[in-house]
């Protein structure tokens, strides 16, 4: 945010207003946060520094103290507001798989939702798919891994054409499956990538993952 636009009480407070008013995540400028820093160590600083100004004694400076504490039940009101939309995002992905927009997630929202996301698709996978298969949940002791499409969850090796990092080099339980649907890149849960894959590609995945597309109907075995 340039010195023009710099954040301000009122623009503060018309942030969480707009963000109040409307029900799709509002755009921030990409260094919202760090913004927000340097408008709270200013009022900090001149509280501080004129601490000992006559001219800044009594009235002005409860005023500053005042609009600070404000300020900070704003931001909290409007990062909670944000956070609430975000994790309605990652629902909607989780269950539906689809590409949303994310432009106006801010870096470390953008972050949240691909965990939030992940976790959400781990768990759907373990209970909701387990159940309707006929078959108890299965709640896994693992690091959610990070997803950017609702794909299911990674195993270890990496597929044909990707090259995995030394610790996922042991192929274990691999399948050979043809997608029937586009599946966007994913990331498994020690950070190995898969896909993307187009429609009529092949690729041999590990049986998690293979079972789990299919079942989505996004890809179906192919026997050998």
């Amino acid at each position: 945010m340039d010195q023009a636009n710099k954040l301000t009480y009122e623009l503060l407070f018309d942030m969480l207003r707009n963000e109040k008013n409307r029900e799709e995540l509002q755009s921030l400028d990409k260094n919202f946060f760090s913004d927000l820093i340097d408008y709270i160590q200013d009022k900090e600083r001149l509280i501080r520094d004129n601490s000992d100004n006559q001219l800044f004694s009594g009235l002005e400076r409860e005023k500053t103290l005042k609009q600070l504490d404000n300020a900070k039940k704003l931001i909290k009101e409007l990062y909670e507001r944000r956070e609430k939309k975000v994790l309605n995002l990652a629902m909607i992905s989780s269950r539906t798989g689809g590409l949303l927009d994310k432009s106006s997630m801010l870096p470390e929202e953008l972050k949240l939702f691909e965990r939030l996301s992940a976790m959400l698709e781990e768990f759907r996978n373990d209970i909701l798919y387990k159940v309707m298969g006929g078959t108890m949940p299965e709640l896994r002791q693992q690091a959610t891994h990070l997803a950017q499409a609702a794909t299911g969850p990674a195993g270890q090796p990496a597929p044909q054409g990707i090259s995995p990092s030394p610790s996922h080099t042991a192929v274990k339980d691999t399948v050979l499956v043809r997608f029937t649907h586009a599946v966007p890149k994913f990331i498994g849960k020690e950070l190995e990538i898969y896909g993307p894959f187009e429609a009529e590609d092949m690729a041999n995945l590990p049986k998690q993952i293979a079972d789990i597309l299919m079942a989505k109907g996004r890809a179906e075995l192919m026997k050998g």
